[in-house]
């Protein structure tokens, strides 16, 4: 099912499968070294396809940062 994907697409599921807590845009976007404007389309993407969803917000010292990790329905593609 993964290869329904892109392959940055593919890229952030298996990045947000390792980190089960789920990570921020920017965490993303340094773990996979792209922008974070990519990022946020691809977690868009991924949002209207219910594979992943905000599990939390996090302290940043500005605006909480919104942590994103994977639905059930993320983890059944692995």
């Amino acid at each position: 099912m993964l290869e329904a994907f892109g392959g940055r697409q593919r890229d952030l599921l298996t990045l947000l499968l390792n980190h089960k807590k789920g990570l921020t845009i920017d965490q993303m976007a340094a773990s996979l070294n792209i922008t974070r404007n990519s990022v946020r389309e691809h977690v868009r993407v991924l949002e209207r396809a219910r594979l992943l969803a905000p599990a939390a917000f996090t302290v940043t010292g500005g605006r909480p940062g919104r942590v994103y990790a994977l639905t059930d329905r993320g983890l059944a593609l692995f």
